[in-house]
C-alpha cells in the first residue's frame, strides 16, 4: 500500500471516528450550547494534547508536500485570518499542506489545518483559499471538534487516542484487515445519515458565519468562502462521487443564499493582487504533478504563449516561475537559472522569485552566486525564514559548515515546529563531524513527522554518543521519556495526564513576508 492510499484510509478512518461520535451525540440530544459544559469534558489543554498526538500520526502517513516557500505562504495566510477571530483565545494554530489529488481541506483537535494541494490548484484566488482557511479555523475557535467528545467524557484521554491509534493500525495491515475496519464503520454509520446530516449542518452554518467575519476583518474579499463552495457544488453537483470537500463539508442552496448574504452587509473589501497566490499555485503544480504527459516542457511553453497579452503579464511570470522549478528538477539548471534571472531583474525584491533563483544556482553548482544574491536580499529583510534557509544550504554546499550550523540552529530556535528544518540541520550536523547533534536532530525530524520509533531509535544512538555539549544527554533523555509517555498514552497505557499548556499562535509570519 502506497503512501497516499495509507494517509486516504487514515483520513476515511479519522473522519468516520469523528462524525460517529457525532451521530451518537445527535441522536441522544440537541446540539450542546458552546462553553463551559464543553469545558468541564474536554478542555482546551486536553483537546491540545489529543490534536498534538493525532496529527503527529497523521504525518507519518499523510505525503506532505514539504516545499518551504509553500508552506510559509500558506501560514501567512491563515495566520493572518487568526489574527482576526476574537476567540482564538491564544491556541496554537499551524497549518501544513498535503499533496494529495483530491480537492479537500479539514481541522484537527488543538488548531492543526491540512489542505491538499489539489484544493490549492482549483481555487482561482488567494480569497477563495484564505475563505477555506477561515472556514476551519472557525471550526475550531467554536470548539466544533471539542462538542463531538462532549458526550464520551467517560473515556479517558488515552482511551480516546488509542481509538485513533486502532484505526491508524488498521490503514496500515495487510490483505483486508483495512477494509474491514472501514467496513464496520461504514455500516454503523448507515443508518443515522440523516440525523448525521442535521447535525453537521449546524457546525457548517455557525463556521460560515465565524469565518466570513474574520475573512473580511483580514482584508479578504467575504465572498471568497461563499463563491469557492458555490463553484465545488456547481463543478461537481452531478457526479456519482463528489470530492472529499463536499462530502465532509455539506454544501445547501440555503446555505450559499445565506453566506453570500452575510458577505454582502460587510464593509466593501478593496481589491488584492493574487500574484503571491498564483506563484505559490506554480510551485505546486511544477512538484505535484509528475506524470511528464500531463507536465512538460511544451505545456509550459504553449500555455506562456497564450498568456503573452498585456493583461496577462502577473499570470504569465507566475508561470515562468514555475517553468523554471520544473525545469530545475528535472535536471536542465541553466535554463532555469535564465528564467529565474529575468524574473528577479524584474521583481528585485520579490522573495519567491529570489529563492527561485537562488535554489537555481544551487543546482546548478554554482552556490556562491546564491549566497551573495541571498545575503543582498537578506540586508534588508533579515528576518526572512524561506531565504535563510536556501541561504543555509548554499553555505553547506560551500563547505562553510560553521556559519550554516549558527544560521540553522538560530532559526531551530526560532521555529521549532518546522520538520523540515531539522532534516536540513541534521545534514549540516553530519557534514560538520557533529554525529551526536546529528541524530538527536534526526530524532526531531522523524517525531515531527510521526515516526516516534524512529525517533527513539536516534535518541538511543545519540546518547552512546560523545557529545561535548554539556547538556546534551539532559535534553535527549528529557525527549526519550516524553517520546515514551506518548506511546503510552497512543497504546492506552497510563499517559495523557500531565497538563499541556497550548503555545500562543502569534508566530512572526507578518514583518518580513513580503512576496
Amino acid at each position: 500500500m502506497n503512501q497516499f492510499n495509507r494517509y486516504r484510509n487514515f483520513l476515511m478512518l479519522f473522519i468516520s471516528c469523528f462524525l460517529l461520535n457525532d451521530t451518537l451525540i445527535a441522536a441522544q440530544s440537541p446540539l450542546p450550547d458552546i462553553g463551559s459544559s464543553v469545558n468541564k469534558h474536554l478542555s482546551v489543554n486536553k483537546e491540545q494534547l489529543i490534536g498534538d498526538v493525532l496529527v503527529r500520526q497523521l504525518k507519518g502517513q499523510a505525503p506532505l508536500l514539504q516545499d518551504i516557500l509553500v508552506t510559509d505562504y500558506l501560514k501567512t495566510v491563515g495566520f493572518k485570518i487568526v489574527s482576526q477571530n476574537p476567540d482564538a483565545m491564544n491556541r496554537k494554530f499551524d497549518f501544513f499542506l498535503i499533496n494529495a489529488p483530491s480537492i479537500n481541506a479539514f481541522a484537527m483537535p488543538g488548531g492543526y489545518i491540512a489542505v491538499h494541494s489539489q484544493l490549492i490548484l482549483k481555487a482561482d484566488t488567494e480569497d477563495e483559499l484564505a475563505g477555506v482557511l477561515a472556514h476551519e479555523i472557525a471550526h475550531v475557535t467554536q470548539r466544533h471538534l471539542a462538542r463531538r467528545f462532549e458526550r464520551s467524557n467517560q473515556l479517558s484521554i488515552p482511551t480516546m487516542i488509542g481509538v485513533f491509534a486502532s484505526l491508524i493500525a488498521a490503514t496500515q495491515s495487510s490483505g483486508n484487515g483495512g477494509n474491514v475496519a472501514m467496513g464496520g464503520l461504514s455500516a454503523v454509520l448507515a443508518g443515522q445519515q440523516q440525523i448525521l446530516i442535521n447535525y453537521t449542518r449546524a457546525n457548517e452554518a455557525e463556521a460560515d458565519r465565524v469565518g466570513i467575519q474574520s475573512l473580511a476583518n483580514a482584508g479578504y474579499n467575504p465572498d471568497g468562502m461563499s463563491g469557492f463552495f458555490e463553484k465545488m457544488l456547481r463543478e461537481y453537483r452531478n457526479l456519482p462521487k463528489p470530492p472529499e470537500f463536499l462530502l465532509t463539508h455539506p454544501i445547501s442552496e440555503r446555505r450559499l443564499a445565506e453566506a453570500r448574504n452575510r458577505a454582502f452587509n460587510l464593509v466593501p473589501h478593496k481589491n488584492h493582487s493574487q500574484n503571491t497566490f498564483w506563484i505559490m499555485q506554480e510551485r505546486i503544480r511544477a512538484q505535484v504533478i509528475t506524470d511528464k504527459a500531463l507536465l512538460n516542457e511544451k505545456w509550459y511553453q504553449q500555455r506562456i504563449k497564450q498568456l503573452s497579452g498585456k493583461n496577462n503579464k502577473a499570470h504569465r511570470e507566475a508561470l515562468l516561475h514555475g517553468y523554471s522549478l520544473w525545469l530545475s528538477q528535472h535536471n536542465k539548471t541553466r535554463q532555469a537559472v535564465n528564467i529565474a534571472k529575468k524574473l528577479v531583474a524584474a521583481h528585485p525584491k520579490n522573495i519567491a522569485h529570489t529563492d527561485l533563483l537562488a535554489s537555481a544556482y544551487i543546482k546548478n553548482k554554482q552556490p556562491e552566486k546564491a549566497k551573495q544574491l541571498l545575503l543582498n536580499f537578506l540586508h534588508h529583510t533579515p528576518l526572512n525564514f524561506p531565504l535563510s534557509i536556501t541561504l543555509a544550504q548554499a553555505e553547506m554546499e560551500l563547505k562553510d559548515y560553521a556559519n550554516a550550523l549558527n544560521l540553522l540552529l538560530s532559526l531551530a530556535y526560532q521555529h521549532p515546529d518546522v520538520a523540515e528544518l531539522f532534516k536540513i540541520l541534521a545534514k549540516a550536523q553530519a557534514a560538520a563531524g557533529k554525529e551526536d547533534e546529528s541524530r538527536e536532530s534526526q530524532g526531531q525530524y522523524l517525531y515531527a513527522t510521526g515516526d516516534l520509533n524512529g525517533a527513539l531509535f536516534q535518541y538511543n544512538l545519540a546518547l552512546n554518543g560523545r557529545s561535548i555539549d554539556p547538556y546534551f544527554n539532559k535534553r535527549v533523555r528529557a525527549r526519550i521519556n516524553a517520546i515514551e509517555e506518548e506511546l503510552l498514552t497512543v497504546r492506552g497505557g497510563r499517559g495523557g495526564s500531565r497538563k499541556k499548556k497550548p503555545r500562543r499562535f502569534q508566530q512572526n509570519y507578518s514583518s518580513s513576508h513580503n512576496y
